[in-house]
């Protein structure tokens, strides 16, 4: 499969089938009739009839609004539709399709209604307010009461407001108002440490890890029932709280938070996100426990960074640690910042002021606002958002091992969900580099015919200041004769130019429409890579050093498939720098061809003896010491007194130097060609990799459930 995607980008054009005739057909559907025709061959029949006539459903009147919601997220996935697991999103649209809010023709798919969010939240997280955008029926006055007779009681619609066409929940919305709810016991000095084990004793024992790269370096026993008392008597001191205040404050404004998310690089523009307002309220108080709320309101934020905003706030003010550390971690150097609990977070309301301003002033649009729902939200923040995170607190109802199983469960439902893009999109790889290595001849051509370019007009230049010399003039007609020579030249390297221009101007486009089709599997293989990573972070911590041989045995194979793997990517890691010092010498040499025509030196050397660029021969010396399996370089042996394509004639030097060059090509093309076998191995390796990884994680997964916990 991998193979032949070597020459599929070559093939511009496709056949038109039969179906395509059809398509094309269809959208020349025109009059009336024709439409009434074509809806009836293609409407829905009702349920249980095969045959007689097509019975269409009523078609009512859909209207683009403004859905606003509310739910605690305990036991759901996250907002966002998940195909493999449980997601609020997918709990509403069974419902609005029940409720009669989304016709049966569109209730296969929620993209037909366009069905958007403001906001996502992970799995646990509540939210007070929600906004879905979506094209509704409307025609029901009770539709909003029917919609949540369909509605377990966590989640709930409040209401909707008729929006503009155009309007888009996440697109439209310009912030986001979250607060997390922590315990003042979560800032306690530090106790005295606990005995560190190498491995984990029992399923409950808390995975303790060190250093930027996650180690785990040893695991502890949880809280004792008695050392919960005394936290959840525990009551925040005001210099204590003033610290906690003063770290939660240095969120504030703009900040590269690439330390407070995942897979987010220093450098990559998306990591900087701006906070309007980041503040700590007053505690409150619930059955002796005091607790803190803080809210925060952005632009946007990222995958486990209020969490781990929260986490950073917390330690600094319990270990005492200068606040000066916060400031650090929005620079370059990579720290590890533990995740706080989900337990405490909530999307209070996502802001459309930019929206509103545009409505305003209107009779058939309304603002977006939650104020009129106000008492219907706070009732049910106390009773199943509030009350649910305190209660859960001090009850401490799920134990760690039930957390770590349904972490395992959920992790492993949503790799088995998105695995199937690991092998289109390891393809998609491999057609880009193919297309970007079959373009570099192409980028080469237009830099020598640029070099003809610069060299004739170098030329033309010359010959004109020589007119400036009175002693000259004797040769006038010579020199005219020469101009037009390079007139000439000039003429015949621009139209090289712009015909090389034209050639890399399509591959770029090819390769542009080629990453465009490929980013949804690239966004897909990063959520895959992601769920992977911390199905096998989880596993790990509770496998150290077992004894399972099903499991000694994957993890033998995985190891061996892997050290596989990294030998074709480190050959061709040596390639890809051998090629580059081949370019690097490449370059070097056209510049001294250059350098020698513009100054007419052809250097005085003995005989035997040839110039060659100092640059060049460390650049090609370095390549071969690296990769020695690189064929030698055929030097010329004749002198090709012929001119160019342009008309330029060379010197035996600057021949000498553009021959060497066309062996170059020989050398890349060989490279080329090791890449090209490479490509297909490695990405078929990283498939098998990864598909090795999940049957080792699931037979893990397995022995967790079966063995591990039953014991």
């Amino acid at each position: 499969m991998f193979k032949s995607l070597r020459f599929q980008f070559l093939t511009n054009g496709r056949r038109w089938s039969s179906s395509d005739a059809a398509v094309r057909h269809s959208k020349r559907i025109k009059t009336g009739r024709e439409r009434r025709e074509h809806f009836n061959a293609h409407s829905r029949k009702v349920e249980g009839e095969c045959q007689g006539p097509v019975t269409q459903e009523p078609r009512l009147p859909k209207k683009k609004v403004a859905l606003y919601i509310g739910f605690n997220g305990t036991g759901y996935q996250g907002m966002q539709l998940n195909p493999t697991a449980l997601s609020i999103e997918q709990t509403l649209f069974d419902a609005l399709c029940k409720a009669g809010a989304v016709s049966s023709l569109n209730s296969s798919d929620p993209k037909k209604i366009q069905l958007n969010r403001a906001a996502r939240t992970d799995k646990g997280v509540h939210a007070a307010g929600n906004i879905v955008s979506l094209k509704m029926i409307v025609e029901d006055p009770d539709i909003v009461s029917k919609i949540n007779a369909h509605l377990p009681e966590q989640i709930r619609v409040w209401g909707y407001t008729h929006v503009m066409g155009s309007f888009h929940a996440k697109n439209s919305c310009n912030a986001r108002v979250y607060e997390y709810w922590l315990p003042t016991y979560a800032l306690m000095p530090p106790a005295p440490a606990k005995p560190i084990h190498s491995t984990r004793k029992l399923p409950t024992d808390i995975r303790i890890a060190g250093g930027n790269d996650n180690t785990a370096v040893g695991y502890i026993s949880p809280s004792t029932p008695d050392e919960m008392v005394v936290k959840h008597a525990y009551r925040v001191n005001a210099e204590r709280f003033e610290k906690f205040k003063q770290a939660v404050g240095m969120f504030n404004g703009t900040h590269n938070f690439h330390n407070y998310t995942i897979s987010r690089a220093y450098s990559d523009p998306s990591a900087k996100r701006h906070m309007m307002e980041v503040k700590v309220n007053d505690p409150t108080y619930f059955q002796g426990t005091e607790w803190l709320s803080v809210k925060l309101r952005g632009q946007s934020f990222m995958l486990h960074q209020i969490r781990k905003m929260m986490s950073m706030a917390m330690l600094v003010t319990r270990s005492n640690t200068p606040l000066s550390l916060i400031d650090r971690s929005f620079e370059a150097t990579k720290i590890n910042i533990p995740k706080a609990p989900a337990l405490g977070l909530l999307l209070d309301q996502p802001l459309f002021d930019h929206y509103n301003q545009r409505v305003e002033g209107r009779d058939d649009r309304e603002p977006i606002g939650f104020d009129k729902f106000q008492s219907q939200i706070n009732e049910f923040k106390r009773e199943w958002i509030y009350s649910k995170i305190f209660e859960t607190d001090r009850a401490g109802q799920v134990s760690l091992a039930e957390q770590s199983l349904s972490s395992i469960d959920d992790l492993s439902h949503a790799v088995a969900g998105v695995a199937h893009v690991a092998k289109p999109y390891e393809e998609g790889v491999v057609m880009l580099r193919k297309m970007r290595l079959f373009k570099e001849p192409i980028d080469k051509e237009l830099a020598e015919a640029k070099a003809k370019l610069e060299m004739w007009t170098n030329e033309k230049k010359s010959i004109e200041s020589w007119t400036l010399n009175w002693f000259m003039f004797w040769i006038t007609c010579e020199v005219k004769a020469e101009t037009q020579r390079c007139i000439e030249g000039i003429k015949k390297s621009n139209v090289l130019v712009a015909e090389a221009q034209k050639k890399v101007d399509e591959e770029d486009e090819k390769i542009r429409e080629a990453e465009a089709s490929h980013e949804k599997n690239a966004v897909d293989n990063r959520t895959l890579q992601k769920y992977r990573e911390e199905l096998t972070e989880l596993l790990d911590s509770i496998f150290n050093e077992s004894d399972f041989s099903t499991e000694k045995a994957l993890k033998e194979q995985v190891d061996g498939v892997r050290a596989d793997l990294e030998k074709i990517q480190k050959e061709d890691e040596t390639i890809e720098k051998v090629m580059e010092l081949i370019k690097k010498a490449d370059t070097s040499l056209l510049e001294a061809v250059v350098e020698l025509r513009q100054s007419n030196d052809n250097k005085t050397l003995s005989e035997g003896q040839v110039y060659f660029p100092q640059e060049a021969f460390d650049a090609l010396k370095t390549a071969r010491e690296i990769y020695p399996e690189l064929p030698a370089i055929q030097s010329p042996v004749e002198y090709n007194k012929k001119p160019d394509d342009t008309g330029t004639y060379y010197s035996p030097m600057q021949r000498y130097l553009w021959d060497v060059r066309q062996s170059l090509k020989d050398l890349m093309h060989w490279c080329d060609m090791r890449l090209l076998d490479h490509m297909d191995d490695e990405a078929e390796g990283i498939v098998a990799l990864g598909a090795k990884i999940d049957e080792y994680n699931l037979e893990r997964r397995r022995l967790v459930r079966e063995v591990i916990l039953s014991a």
